[in-house]
């Protein structure tokens, strides 16, 4: 009887003793955690056709079609202490042709151009201070063609640099939090040779940032890279005692949904100015669109990773801007006169000739506050509150628009055979236009609901 106590006494101080080593990683501060610097590029090329043809042997009703493009895309992105920046580069050509008879033989082709390039960037004076530059810019061409004739000839492209200055960093800090569940499994399982400390776990995590972030050309090369990566840093620093089957499936398993979580902390006010040139010119009808504006921005970010369990995150921003917009169109004179012949401007509205010219003035508000609750990797509840108000005076009547809403998503791991997903929103639109079937007041709400149980 003895004999069964003290193994009984034994096997609950080891349960007890194991279950202290995860609990005591709810000690860890997420928001002390710092991402190392990471430089990653990447230049894509994807070329691809396909097509189809027809015949018939009772008429002569034949049909064919291909179409073909050829796309390539550059990303590049850094974060270091200096710098935080996304730089984008967008190549697109594509091009179409089909025909058919029937009466007569009809045949239709397009080709288009698209080109698009963003730039931003964080530009640290000192640890805090930052300025703000970068730019989009966009070209774009269009030509169609049906039966020989021209159908739509459009050129078009825009500018919008932007330029400012913000305080503050806001750090991701999602590898350091999938850090601890790792450690926190392997600690459960019992193959850990201690607790680790909070600097132990950023030097883990920022191994597992680093290689996350590493360019590979293959999707299983890369997954056995960072395994083996973070294998190589726990065996290094006699982390692990035993590298069995329960090892490894742990480190897998968790390398792969353990970091699904996006986690931040920090905060940064950010203000820029963006002016704005866009312009088309349709060349069948020899008409254009010309448009100059002027933006100016505030933006207010807090993200504040409470514990390992709860995320709280404050995003506001504010903008104004003016826009002169000038058209050159009959059709569009008749539709402006149809428009807005029975309305009184307070902004001066000149269609007095094909050449229509709007001037517009708008500034908006967004707010956003989100509770987020992560339980463990496979569940996850937020709670966002939603806030937009808009006020414009296009087409020379000043109009209000003003939507808040309440959203609450999950996803909840009951057990290996119950998962709970779902969201439910309700939200308050409303507005002093009855253009575009906007209701001067409207309540609306949604839910979606999913329940999966496997028996087996």
């Amino acid at each position: 009887m003895t004999q069964l106590s003290n193994r009984f006494i034994g096997a609950l101080l080891i349960g007890v003793s194991l279950t202290c080593q995860a609990q005591n990683y709810n000690d860890y501060k997420l928001g002390d955690y710092k991402v190392p610097d990471i430089k990653r590029s990447s230049l894509d090329l994807n070329i691809n056709s396909q097509g189809n043809f027809r015949t018939r042997e009772n008429n002569d009703k034949n049909s064919f079609q291909m179409n073909g493009e050829l796309m390539s895309k550059f990303n590049r992105y850094t974060n270091t202490r200096r710098m935080i920046a996304n730089q984008s580069l967008d190549l697109q050509l594509s091009g179409m042709s089909n025909g058919r008879s029937e009466d007569q033989y009809v045949k239709n082709q397009n080709v288009s151009v698209l080109a698009d390039y963003s730039n931003l960037a964080q530009l640290y004076v000192d640890g805090k201070r930052f300025w703000l530059l970068g730019g989009d810019t966009h070209f774009s061409y269009n030509k169609s063609k049906s039966g020989g004739e021209k159908i739509s000839d459009e050129l078009g492209f825009s500018i919008a640099p932007t330029v400012g200055l913000g305080w503050g960093r806001i750090e991701p800090v999602e590898d350091a939090r999938q850090a601890v569940y790792i450690l926190d499994e392997l600690s459960k399982k019992g193959v850990m040779t201690k607790l680790l400390s909070g600097d132990e776990v950023n030097s883990l995590a920022q191994v597992m940032s680093s290689i996350k972030n590493k360019r590979f050309l293959d999707s299983r090369l890369h997954l056995i890279d960072e395994v083996t990566k973070v294998d190589s840093f726990l065996l290094a620093n006699n982390y692990i005692k035993n590298t069995g089957a329960k090892y490894f499936t742990t480190l897998y398993d968790n390398w792969l949904y353990a970091g699904l979580q996006k986690r931040g902390s920090g905060s940064q006010l950010a203000v820029k100015l963006q002016p704005l040139y866009n312009y088309k010119k349709h060349y069948i009808s020899d008409t254009y669109q010309d448009e100059t504006g002027l933006g100016a921005f505030v933006s207010w970010n807090y993200k504040k990773a409470v514990n390992l369990y709860w995320q709280s995150d404050l995003d506001l921003g504010m903008s104004a801007s003016y826009f002169h917009r000038s058209y050159e169109s009959d059709a569009l004179y008749s539709s402006f006169n149809g428009l807005h012949s029975n309305q009184t401007y307070i902004e001066p509205l000149d269609v007095s000739s094909t050449d229509v010219i709007i001037n517009v003035r708008s500034a908006e508000f967004n707010g956003r506050y989100t509770v987020g609750y992560y339980p463990n990797s496979r569940t996850n509840f937020d709670l966002s509150l939603n806030q937009r108000v808009n006020y414009n005076n296009s087409y020379g009547s000043y109009k209000y628009f003003s939507e808040t809403n309440l959203l609450l998503s999950t996803y909840y791991y009951l057990s290996p055979q119950l998962r709970l997903s779902g969201n439910v929103g309700v939200a308050n639109n409303s507005s002093n236009s009855d253009v575009n079937y906007i209701p001067s007041c409207r309540w609306s709400g949604r839910y979606s609901f999913s329940l999966t149980y496997s028996f087996f």
